[in-house]
């Protein structure tokens, strides 16, 4: 799992979780008080916050390849990723893609290559 891939995961998984946490505070709030149902939501936004920032701060510190930068700037999901000694080859929900031994990103179309980021000289 590439970097990205696994910061994309572990942020979906976070506020999926922090959803299920406001739907259940929600559930059971004719029980209860409103300012305690609304303490519940502030600590549970807060603690989201901090979870978000703590997976940020992994994923500034662990960095990213040029290619997965490109793959984040162009909002495409890296599903699987395979490296053959000269070249990555990645499955994305925009198709396939080959980083070639050159360090240039092709984009497979109709079993081609198609050269979508070059990289600088």
């Amino acid at each position: 799992m590439t970097t990205l891939s696994k910061f994309e995961t572990d942020m979906y998984n976070s506020q999926h979780t922090t959803l299920q946490k406001v739907a259940d505070a929600l559930k059971h709030r004719n029980v209860r008080t409103d300012k305690a149902v609304l303490d519940d939501l502030e600590r549970i936004v807060s603690n989201q916050r901090a979870v978000e920032e703590s997976l940020l701060d992994q994923f500034s510190s662990n960095g990213m390849t040029r290619v997965e930068e490109y793959f984040f700037d162009n909002s495409i999901e890296i599903r699987d990723r395979k490296y053959t000694g000269t070249s990555n080859f990645y499955e994305t929900n925009e198709g396939k893609f080959v980083e070639n031994h050159d360090g240039n990103l092709y984009k497979v179309i109709k079993g081609e290559p198609k050269l979508v980021w070059k990289e600088k000289d």
